[in-house]
């Protein structure tokens, strides 16, 4: 729509101000008292003392840091908080002025409001206070043809027309003083929906799609509620919300009305409810768009707020200024400012608001990653069916061994279990395999909970192996008395060597009584029976060696972690999983193809017992190129002191990849991606990385920083002695992410790369500043560059230049930072049986971890744990450690994790070389 076209309709004043005076009609006005109007004006002048000591104070600290010489970061947080308060003491000092009767107050009052406004404001001001004048003489002059003494014949006013310009002025004077009363008490309650608690707002994610732009705005400056907003809904659909009361609603303003009731007080509600109608008529097409903005500025000529009444935003102003936003007023306010200043007036107030200009772009980056995510489901969508499935009667169960932490090969299992029970709308159990004591500690069931915790797996019910032992040992009696188990004393190594040549043990032929007797010893842990096992009566001929006679309980003397010294024998998992399987209610047991041959000796336990059956569903196990998947060699590497523990980002564990960057979003959909396939693959890193950076591409704030070692001093010649401070985007390509404070000067730190590059004469772009000229290249006696000499020049084209270079303005405010690398832990891709662990480990030939200090700019010491951060032209990072708040924070660092981009076809962006890592170390 051509804004400036439609305002045409705004040129003929007759009948602006006639719509005006018939909307003005339509709108009641509230009228408040006398006493009212006295009540809010002690107040608003009690707050302003408040605020005029308190400037008083901000404004000594500044004067301090400047008199002491203080610059960049520290007397930039000053000035802000001064300017902060500032801002809160105008729209009090506005209130005054318009509520001030007498001229030479008035004047007087003028000169101090403009004294608290930006060039923008006070040029409004002043057209303003221009009209004002010339409408008061107008009306100076009226007065005098109508109001005399009767001498010349001139008319005087009646009391019925005098006590009218009474209460007129009492109004007006109560409406200024309340609204800087309340305006400053509600302080800075503004910002975004909190993402927290509370009930969710459904809105489509369809990009066309109406956004709940006023529940949104409304919730971020309402005192008394902060729903969730999702996008979940498709198609062109309005916004749902479901009450506490369980009352369904529907539409944007009637959610708005719901979750900020302090936005739609009760007195105003009826003034409200018409201008809603009127934003909503006024974006129908440009004429009626046209005659709106004229009726709202007349509207405004008097009043800081739309609604009757009001002293502070309501639901009314959101609507509107919703309504003019998406019609690109904010493109013609420079225009506008003269036909229709009252009006460009109120919508710059609202802009000054973050919950009013952010809203759009973070209810739009919702909607987006709802639709990645749907996309993300529809893929799965295609996964083969479960045989056999009933829909609200699936279960499946996860049953991961507490004898180490999760790593990515159990994150398959763990997804696909859970995306099945949920697709099917049934049950997922977690279930330890607690039976072997002399692996398992409570340390690791912990953190395996904590990590299925993490990446978003919530199970309907957490069992252990151990609940049943009871069980368990009464249905080993029953194979005991059914004749199809016996006990052995076979020494561990013999019985290996006769399962393998298909050898019966002597003991096969064991009478089931002496079976028995032996079996209830070994329960009580009798030294007699510690060296017999009891051992199932399959098929020791049969070709499938899982079949002969396997052992389904050994004694333990070791305390269980759970159970204690309670039992002191324990059966197997090729034993107890088939039983609590079956007495748990799984009906789909999803396992890798490597146990294949298990599954007839699963079936038979299963059919002697005569339990209920259930399918096994086989999917392929999930291998890494350069990756260790085996808890003993991982158990190795923390033992050895190789690694820093479970946690290290080296590993492949849950917690290692999330230390190193993994985002569980991708590490989910590149996991589910895989879907059932039984090939038995060695997947490489690049692919998994790739989509990693992808996902973080939008959020990741960027920062520049300098190898400290080898960086060059760029003098710049023409540019002041002094830092200069600017505010930039935080992200190129999202405004709404806001900006960071970023600082210039004529003494910058650039890399040496860069400056290797340069040529006198050449032409450079500084990134986020401009363009240069560097005339001298000075050179080490090592051929190394040891520093520049150059020239700004602001009116460089940045398109022309060939080199863009990151710098950092020399500053005592600069931040050190940690940039660690890392690589595989091992040197080849896949190991094979023979491969010997100490001969395959990378650290032989080059460390694997290897740090780089940086000087970092300001604003990188605001970075928190975790948060992802780009480092410009060095790649996306995850805070490991913050910069320290406590203590000797002199020589403390920010450590930042490097993320590996996918280019390279390895975990890390380090040559499994020795020589390609010297080269770039």
């Amino acid at each position: 729509v051509d804004i400036i076209s439609c305002f045409v309709f705004t040129t003929l004043v007759a009948r602006l101000h006639a719509r005006a005076t018939q909307q003005n009609k339509k709108l009641k006005r509230t009228v408040y008292g006398t006493f009212e109007a006295d009540s809010a004006a002690i107040m608003a002048d009690a707050n302003l003392d408040a605020l005029l000591e308190q400037q008083k104070q901000k404004g000594e600290v500044v004067k301090k840091l400047k008199t002491d010489g203080v610059t960049g970061a520290e007397l930039t947080a000053a000035l802000d908080e001064l300017g902060a308060v500032k801002k809160q003491i105008l729209p009090i000092l506005e209130a005054q002025y318009n509520a001030e009767t007498d001229a030479a107050k008035k004047e007087a009052l003028a000169t101090r409001v403009r004294g608290y406004m930006d060039k923008k404001q006070q040029k409004i001001f002043d057209k303003q206070r221009k009209k004002m004048k010339k409408a008061a003489a107008a009306a100076a002059s009226a007065e005098k043809d109508v109001a005399g003494n009767g001498d010349g014949g001139e008319k005087k006013l009646t009391k019925k027309q005098l006590a009218k310009l009474e209460r007129k002025r009492k109004k007006e004077a109560a409406i200024a003083a309340k609204k800087a009363a309340g305006g400053n008490a509600k302080g800075g309650k503004q910002g975004a929906a909190s993402a927290k608690g509370g009930p969710t707002v459904h809105f489509s994610w369809t990009e066309n799609a109406p956004k709940p732009l006023i529940s949104f705005i409304g919730s971020s400056l309402s005192s008394t509620s902060s729903p969730n907003f999702e996008a979940t809904l498709q198609g062109a659909q309005k916004p749902t919300f479901k009450t506490s009361a369980g009352q369904n609603l529907r539409g944007d303003f009637e959610i708005a009305r719901a979750i900020a009731p302090d936005l739609y007080p009760e007195a105003a509600r009826a003034s409200i409810d018409e201008l809603v109608k009127f934003a909503e008529s006024a974006g129908k097409s440009p004429e009626a768009l046209s005659a709106a903005l004229g009726t709202a500025n007349a509207y405004l000529e008097t009043r800081t707020f739309l609604a009757d009444g009001s002293t502070a935003l309501t639901l009314a102003d959101i609507a509107v200024f919703v309504v003019l936003d998406a019609h690109g007023i904010k493109n013609a306010l420079d225009d506008l400012s003269v036909s229709i200043p009252y009006l460009v007036r109120w919508y710059t107030m609202c802009r000054g608001d973050k919950a009013f200009t952010s809203a759009n772009g973070k209810l739009s980056n919702i909607a987006k990653r709802a639709r990645l995510s749907a996309k993300a489901a529809a893929k799965t969508d295609n996964y083969q069916e479960l045989e056999g499935a009933v829909m609200g009667k699936v279960v499946t169960r996860f049953p991961p061994e507490p004898s180490g932490y999760l790593h990515i090969g159990h994150v398959k299992a763990a997804l696909l279990n859970e995306f099945y029970a949920r697709k099917y709308k049934g049950k997922l159990i977690i279930r330890f395999d607690d039976t072997n004591p002399s692996k398992e500690k409570a340390e690791f069931e912990n953190s395996i909970l904590a990590d299925l915790a993490t990446l978003g797996i919530k199970p309907d019910k957490v069992t252990h192996t151990s609940d049943s032992f009871d069980k368990i040992a009464d249905f080993a009696r029953q194979l005991i008395k059914q004749g199809d188990a016996y006990m052995d004393d076979t020494p561990q190594l013999q019985m290996q060597e006769e399962r393998l040549n298909c050898i019966n043990s002597v003991h096969r032929s064991q009478p089931k009584e002496e079976t028995l007797k032996l079996f209830e010893a070994l329960l009580k842990g009798e030294k007699k029976a510690q060296k017999f096992c009891l051992r199932a009566r399959m098929n020791m001929q049969d070709g499938n060696a899982c079949l002969r006679d396997p052992v389904f309980f050994r004694y333990n003397s070791l305390p269980h972690h759970k159970t204690g010294t309670k039992y002191k024998a324990y059966p197997t998992y090729d034993f107890a999983c088939p039983i609590v399987d079956s007495i748990e209610g799984v009906t789909h047991a999803m396992r890798t193809n490597e146990y294949r041959q298990r599954i007839p000796q699963n079936m038979w336990v299963v059919d002697k017992l005569k339990l209920r059956k259930y399918r096994i569903q086989e999917f392929g196990r999930l291998n890494f190129e350069y990756t260790l998947m085996s808890k003993r060699k991982l158990t190795k590497l923390v033992s050895s002191g190789e690694v820093e523990g479970w946690n290290d980002p080296r590993f492949p564990t849950v917690r290692g990849m999330i230390r190193r960057g993994v985002q569980l979003p991708v590490l989910r959909e590149f996991i589910l991606s895989q879907g059932f396939s039984e090939r038995l693959v060695t997947m490489k890193w690049d692919k998994y990385w790739s989509s990693n950076k992808k996902y973080l591409e939008p959020r990741a704030r960027r920062f520049m920083a300098i190898a400290k070692n080898t960086a060059v001093t760029l003098k710049l010649t023409n540019v002041p002695d002094g830092l200069i401070s600017l505010q930039v985007p935080v992200h190129p390509k999202d405004k709404s992410m806001g900006t960071r404070p970023f600082f210039l000067s004529n003494d910058l730190w650039i890399e040496q790369g860069d400056a290797q590059s340069i040529k006198e004469g050449e032409e450079i772009t500084l990134m986020q500043w401009g363009n240069a000229i560097i005339d001298k290249v000075v050179l080490s006696d090592t051929g190394a560059v040891a520093s520049l000499e150059g020239r700004s020049n602001p009116d460089g084209d940045v398109k022309k230049t060939e080199r863009k270079i990151c710098f950092v303005a020399k500053s005592p405010d600069n931040v050190a930072v940690d940039l660690v690398n890392f690589d595989f832990l091992i040197n080849k891709p896949k190991l094979d049986e023979e491969d010997e662990l100490e001969d395959v480990l990378t650290s032989k030939d080059h460390p694997t971890r290897v740090s780089t200090r940086m000087i970092g700019e300001p604003a990188m010491r605001h970075i928190k744990q975790d948060q992802i951060v780009q480092i410009m032209r060095r790649g996306m990072t995850r805070c490991d450690q913050p910069l320290a708040t406590t203590g000797d924070v002199s020589t403390s660092a920010i450590q930042l994790f490097v993320i590996p981009d996918g280019k390279r076809q390895a975990m890390s962006d380090m040559a499994t070389g020795a020589e390609s890592f010297k080269r770039r170390v």
